[in-house]
Formats: C-alpha cells, structure tokens, sequence
C-alpha cells in the first residue's frame, strides 16, 4: 500500500516543482515558436555564439536591430521584411561584414512566422555579447 502512495505524491512534487518554469514559459507569447522558427529556419546560418562563420550570430543582430531601431515593434517589421526579401537597401551589416557573409536567402515563412521570428532574435539580446569577431 505505501508503493501506491509514493508515486502520487512523488509525482505531485515533480508538477509543483515545475509549475514556475512552464509559468515562466507562458509569460512571452511567441517564445517557444520564434525558438523553434528559429532551429527550423535560421540555425543552419546563423548560431548564438562567435566566431561567426556562415552568418552573423543572433545576439549580434539582436544588438545592431537594437542600436538602430530602439523599439522592438520597429525592429520586427524591419527584421520581417528583410528575411523575405533580403536586400542591400535594407541591411543593417556594415560593408566589411556584406562582403564576409554576402546577402542571404528568402526565407519562405508566412509573414506572422517571420514577425514570430523576428520577435525572438529582438529578445536574444545581449548587452555584453561581443560583435568584434561578426565584422
């Protein structure tokens, strides 16, 4: 009889321990999409960390959209916009890193998925992330 118990209360334990992290989950919409967006779309170019080598990494967008924008509403219509359709007007990389990394692709997601997308990089900010190996 006290096997039946244990796995009750062990299990109501489990959920209570977790219930503020998935909490903590639901307090940005998008979140988990812009992430998983991310993996699906973005990944294979562009990591979270330096050295860069296909793409700019993401905190290094996060921070330029940032710096040139200053509001994230701003900063995920100009983001959506330039991933489906990418174009030298609207990037925001200095000449030496256009010349690194060259113009990227159409990324053919619906324009919600994109501004999803683009919400998630303006979120991975990162006041101490290091661009200088980006350039």
């Amino acid at each position: 009889m006290k096997r039946l118990l244990v796995f009750p209360a062990a299990l109501a334990t489990v959920l209570a321990c977790n219930v503020p992290g998935l909490l903590a989950m639901n307090d940005t919409p998008g979140t988990d999409a812009g992430e998983a967006l991310y993996q699906q779309s973005c990944r294979a170019c562009h990591g979270m960390t330096t050295p860069a080598q296909i793409a700019p990494p993401i905190p290094a967008l996060a921070n330029r959209y940032r710096q040139v924008y200053g509001s994230k509403d701003k900063a995920v219509a100009a983001m959506a916009s330039f991933m489906a359709a990418p174009s030298t007007d609207k990037a925001l990389l200095g000449r030496g890193a256009m010349q690194r990394f060259g113009l990227m692709p159409p990324i053919a997601l619906e324009q919600k998925d994109l501004e999803t997308v683009a919400g998630w990089v303006w979120d991975q900010y990162d006041p101490d992330f290091d661009t200088r190996s980006c350039r």
